[in-house]
């Protein structure tokens, strides 16, 4: 744009009297500061950036609350940084100017993204979204982002952009989405069909949070490196692990140890052996729990007290602990949950990943867009259990996850606490008994050995299951590419 207004033989323009500093968000008095342009233009012809990404846990609590109060996509519980400045930008254009920014596309699917949603319909201001999807477009961060153009022009319909790489930018997916098509809900860009089907899995069906309300994250200790140890050798009394703090083989009691699971050893069906444990300083009692007195860990557990104690200093500075309780997690957040029987989850999969833990046997780690969610099932009988496990791993999950949640780099998607709750789950009361019955029959089959002949029965099952027709089921296969269960046939774990 500065090149634009060159001429041959003519300097320049100096620009040092164009830029202005200054808080755009807060403090600044945009009129005041650009009085001819508003005065005269009434705003700008054009707003272009690439606005920062930073969520409202990165800011203090006082700046966090004047945003709130100011800004109307900061409404609402948590929020991002780039969604006030398209509430910003959309301000200060003048009527037929434009706002062109990049920004992270998540906001389509997020519930946080929820009150940019609403502001952008109900104002009607997208001209174009060019979705990168999982294109890289930043050399030195790893973002998912989109290119969204405004105006304020009366329109009913925008165009979306479908980017599959950067070799067919100039020739992307395109469609035309009227803003009636859209709520306040996630955003469901797609085919016709594949928006038919989506509609047609949610017809008289209860969601996964109505049958399991309880979907929760993985442990967090806040050093994994100290109390996640590699399991070398064990017997009924020690455990024998490699320490990645210390870098060697440590011993410790094995009674206040539980096996846990990393991201990618989580596996559909049914769970491996766990290749490491936690030291898990706490007693559970049904739905109460209480930590392991230091006293108790000296003489009970004198070993793992000592390799503990070996690290104080680095658990002393963690977020809220001090002498009282550094030997125990800062948060200590679903303690009870890890020995119920549970449904554990990869949270990035490229395919629906979810095994039973029917005896409550494992932990696990991680939780937001890294390592594992788990579904309590403690309220459903075994037959029940069994059917949910069918479901959730057939190929109609998998295209459900990845129509309506986040996008990842490699083909991976977001199968988190708010992809999942929403999950359309059939009344196990109302399905046909027949079906039922082949469905558990092939479940079992799965227990014990993925095969793609069974898997691919299984998802006949669903599919019928859903009511979709074999054109439907077709579609959904060739959309997902998915033939076999991921994983490796594997050991059952004791």
């Amino acid at each position: 744009m500065w090149l634009a207004t060159a001429y041959p033989g003519k300097k320049l323009e100096k620009l040092n009297n164009q830029f202005i500093v200054g808080d755009s968000l807060d403090s600044f008095d945009w009129v005041m500061e650009f009085k001819e342009i508003f005065k005269i233009n009434d705003g700008f012809d054009l707003v272009i950036g690439n606005p920062p990404y930073i969520r409202t846990q990165n800011l203090n609590r006082d700046t966090a609350e004047r945003y709130k109060k100011n800004y109307e996509v900061a409404s609402k519980g948590n929020f991002d940084i780039y969604n006030l400045f398209i509430e910003l930008g959309s301000k200060i254009i003048n009527p037929s100017g434009e706002v062109s920014f990049i920004l992270p596309h998540k906001f389509f699917v997020v519930d946080s993204g929820e009150p940019l949603r609403n502001f952008l319909l109900k104002n009607k201001l997208i001209d174009k979204i060019f979705n990168l999807n999982q294109i890289q477009v930043f050399e030195n961060a790893t973002t998912y982002t989109c290119m969204i153009f405004l105006s304020k022009k009366n329109k009913n319909s925008f165009d979306y952009f479908s980017v599959e790489s950067l070799e067919n930018m100039d020739t992307p997916k395109k469609e035309k989405i009227l803003f009636e098509s859209l709520t306040t809900s996630k955003w469901e860009f797609g085919s016709l069909r594949t928006k038919n089907i989506l509609d047609k899995v949610r017809i008289n069906k209860l969601q996964l949070k109505d049958i399991s309300p309880k979907i929760f994250q993985g442990i967090a200790t806040s050093a994994d490196s100290i109390f996640i140890l590699e399991i070398q050798n064990e017997d009924t009394k020690y455990v024998w692990a490699k320490s990645k703090e210390h870098n060697k083989i440590i011993k410790i009691e094995k009674s206040i140890t539980l096996p846990v699971l990393k991201g990618s050893e989580i596996t559909s069906f049914i769970l491996a052996n766990a290749r490491y444990c936690v030291i898990f300083p706490y007693i559970v009692d049904g739905d109460k729990y209480k930590p392991i007195p230091i006293e108790v860990m000296k003489s009970s557990f004198p070993e793992t007290y000592k390799y503990l104690k070996s690290n104080y200093q680095k658990l002393l500075i963690r977020s809220k602990t001090d002498e009282s309780n550094w030997w125990l997690y800062p948060y200590p957040k679903n303690i009870t949950y890890y020995k119920k029987p549970k449904i554990i989850l990869q949270v990035l999969s490229n395919q629906a990943q979810f095994g039973l833990d029917s005896k409550g046997h494992f932990c696990f780690v991680g939780g937001g867009t890294a390592g594992g969610n788990a579904i309590l099932i403690d309220d459903l009988s075994h037959s029940e259990t069994l059917l949910m496990v069918g479901i959730l791993n057939s190929s109609l999950t998998t295209f459900y996850i990845k129509h309506t949640s986040s996008s990842f780099k490699g083909g991976y998607f977001s199968f988190g606490k708010s992809s999942i709750s929403s999950l359309p789950i059939p009344e196990f009361s109302k399905i046909n008994t027949e079906l039922k019955d082949e469905l558990l029959v092939i479940v079992k089959s799965l227990m014990k050995k993925n095969c793609k002949e069974a898997f691919q029965k299984l998802n006949n099952i669903v599919f019928k299951i859903y009511g979709l027709s074999k054109t439907e089921s077709n579609d959904i296969l060739k959309d997902i590419e998915v033939t076999a269960p991921v994983g490796k046939n594997k050991k059952k774990a004791a």
